[in-house]
């Protein structure tokens, strides 16, 4: 088992369309992640990604949300993509400051530390575990 995909952003959404596209490609049984974190699906669990799979947004073509529904990748707002956004594409932060000077982690806005330094789960905010490993 490995790691397939990671990205700075704090879309809460993004995580569950990346789940959902590499189950498509790789098979539901062969991919974890977002929701979906659980060795062992329900039946419901599966169903609900079957349906997910056509649920695809026009916008920016990933799985699990419509288009009224897509969110920025930065700052997890609707309304405009992530090339459309003010916000800092590091911290998420608005701009307000200058992304080329921004010294915060975009995981848990810590200026002390950078985001590959950072122990804090994405899905959770906890340390000491990864998104991957959380059970929440």
């Amino acid at each position: 088992m490995g790691l397939l995909w990671q990205k700075r952003t704090n879309n809460e959404d993004l995580e569950l369309s990346k789940t959902l596209e590499f189950m498509h490609l790789l098979g539901i049984d062969n991919v974890r992640g977002s929701i979906y974190s659980r060795p062992d699906l329900s039946f419901k669990e599966r169903l609900e990604v079957y349906l997910n799979f056509n649920n695809k947004c026009s916008r920016c073509g990933r799985f699990g949300h419509s288009s009224n529904n897509c969110r920025c990748d930065i700052c997890g707002e609707y309304g405009h993509l992530s090339y459309q956004c003010l916000n800092c594409y590091k911290c998420g932060g608005g701009p307000d400051h200058n992304f080329e000077s921004c010294n915060k982690c975009y995981k848990c806005k810590s200026p002390y530390h950078y985001y590959w330094n950072c122990n804090n789960c994405y899905k959770c905010g906890g340390s000491g575990h990864f998104a991957r490993e959380c059970y929440m």
